[in-house]
């Protein structure tokens, strides 16, 4: 499967919590993601847009599972490539997709480190499971 952003936006730096010295880590926001998948039935490939809005069940379709869910509406994905030569030799080939009330929300490609960060920071605003009230 093969994956490719289009429209990406400006770098962001985030703080490197955890990271080794001198790896910032780097994102790349993405308006859209094009995925291409072979059906079977129908003998043809079929092309797949991602973008905010989309449900859910309709992303997990045309891309699959993630690698890694960083929360229950944070998810990880990788093996991706952003089409942002600069984005992709910063080693930003990770693509976290976030969900908002069962719905893309946000996608980004980063690189290890954010992905980190992004982890820790959705970890910190988790409730504890022993939480009340």
């Amino acid at each position: 499967m093969l994956l490719i952003a289009a429209a990406l936006q400006t770098v962001a730096l985030l703080p490197a919590f955890g990271a080794p010295a001198g790896t910032p880590a780097i994102g790349y926001r993405a308006s859209a993601v094009t995925t291409w998948s072979w059906n079977d039935l129908l003998q043809r490939s079929e092309t797949h847009t991602i973008r905010a809005g989309v449900r859910r069940a309709d992303a997990v379709a045309a891309m699959g599972q993630p690698a890694r869910q960083l929360a229950p509406d944070v998810w990880l994905y990788e093996g991706y490539r952003p089409d942002l030569p600069e984005a992709e030799e910063r080693g930003c080939t990770l693509l976290v997709v976030t969900f908002a009330q069962d719905k893309v929300a946000d996608l980004k490609f980063v690189n290890a480190p954010a992905a980190e960060v992004i982890a820790a920071q959705t970890k910190a605003r988790e409730p504890h499971p022993f939480a009340t009230g």
